[in-house]
């Protein structure tokens, strides 16, 4: 009798632990998610968790109540807390709070592998500007594996599929401006608190306007050309052995005279002068993001003779300061670092493929040197890159 108890055990331990196994869901987060077409959708296709070789793309969708005299979307995403499990929401036909993830090959092919919808969880909206149709909240769910008819929209369950679980997961989509006890600096959403500093720059903790103190740089007179638009030049001295400064002048830009660097404070720029500090490359040797990023605050440069075909140039800085920034992924721009450190050039003239007979001795070569070498940064990265006019960026 003994026995036959312990192999009964043995067999209900054995369904339990199967049990447990089969309703066992691959966990899934997801990166910065952003509003899609009219805004009723928010999408990321940063999916993390999923197995290798798979990647993910996830929806989230706010419908119209059908029988609303005038539907509208923003109603399913007026601020509260949404059952993703009820009746309503169930039903990918009838859901208001919408959760769907497709699954793709990671390869070239990018095939369609899986769909799952939601099962249960909960949605919260925490913010609304109806104005900007844009959105503040989390989710955390169960998808199930469906497939989906695409007649009649229907969703059905896939008999012994997978699942997934969303963790708590956050999203901001409206910007909050945050200026309490702060009297200078940026707000967080590209504005600045108080009255601003003037001459000055406001320091760390944002409650203080004190003065510059910059470590000067000087720039070679030859820099080198690199993806047609950018010259780039080896400072000195160089916090780092392959911090470089950098100079990308577009069409709208390209005009012969005196251009003020401060009036173009941003990744839209027609003429953008930055410094990379640790620069980082990639398996082929080019330049792929910078652990520290500086950008022109301050300064002119007059450009004495141009050609826009050649990219044959003579030109000089004059009284140049560029400050420590960051890339705020709201704005999709850069702003100041409060109490960041700077740079300054106090004059720096240089000529890029004149004749010989000319005041430079450059020669046009748009091939990307190697790293490490004089005025070399390897290729631009091909994020964040205007066609025409703006510059290319990409930062961790």
């Amino acid at each position: 009798m003994k026995k036959i108890s312990l192999f009964m055990l043995a067999v209900f331990a054995g369904i339990f632990a199967f049990d447990l196994f089969a309703d066992e869901c691959t966990g899934i987060s997801f990166g910065f998610i952003y509003p899609f077409d009219h805004h009723n959708e928010l999408d990321s296709y940063d999916v993390q968790g999923l197995p290798a070789g798979e990647a993910g793309e996830l929806h989230i969708r706010f419908q119209p109540d059908p029988e609303a005299e005038e539907p509208d979307w923003m109603e399913s995403a007026a601020v509260g807390t949404y059952d993703l499990g009820s009746e309503i929401n169930s039903d990918l036909r009838t859901c208001r709070q919408c959760v769907l993830l497709d699954v793709f090959s990671d390869d070239d092919d990018y095939e369609l592998l899986s769909r799952y919808f939601q099962e249960s969880g909960t949605l919260e909206v925490t913010l609304l500007d109806e104005e900007a149709q844009m959105m503040n909240g989390s989710v955390s769910a169960k998808l199930v594996q469906v497939e989906i008819d695409e007649d009649s929209g229907e969703a059905s369950v896939v008999e012994n599929g997978s699942c997934v679980e969303i963790e708590s997961t956050a999203w901001v989509n409206v910007c909050i401006p945050d200026c309490e006890g702060k009297i200078c600096g940026t707000d967080g959403c590209g504005g600045t608190c108080g009255d601003g500093c003037g001459d000055k720059k406001c320091n760390a903790a944002q409650d203080a306007c004190v003065d510059w103190d910059c470590t000067q740089i000087t720039l070679p007179e030859v820099p080198t050309l690199a993806d047609g638009n950018t010259y780039n030049f080896k400072h000195s001295p160089a916090a780092y052995d392959e911090d470089f400064t950098s100079l990308e002048i577009y069409s709208d830009g390209s005009e012969t005279g005196s251009h003020d660097l401060a009036a173009q404070q941003t990744l839209f720029c027609d003429i953008c002068l930055y410094l990379y500090e640790v620069p980082v490359f990639d398996d082929d040797g080019d330049y792929d993001y910078s652990e520290r990023l500086y950008f022109q605050e301050s300064g002119t440069l007059q450009i004495n003779s141009f050609d826009i075909v050649t990219m044959s140039i003579n030109a000089e800085f004059d009284k140049v300061r560029l400050q420590e920034v960051v890339f705020n992924v709201l704005l999709g721009d850069i702003e100041p670092v409060p109490g960041g450190r700077c740079y300054e050039i106090e004059h720096a003239p240089f000529t890029y493929g004149m004749d010989s007979g000319d005041t430079g001795t450059g020669t046009a070569d748009t091939g990307d040197p190697e790293p490490g070498s004089d005025g070399d940064t390897g290729s631009e990265p091909d994020e964040e890159k205007k066609e025409s006019g703006g510059c290319s960026l990409n930062l961790i």
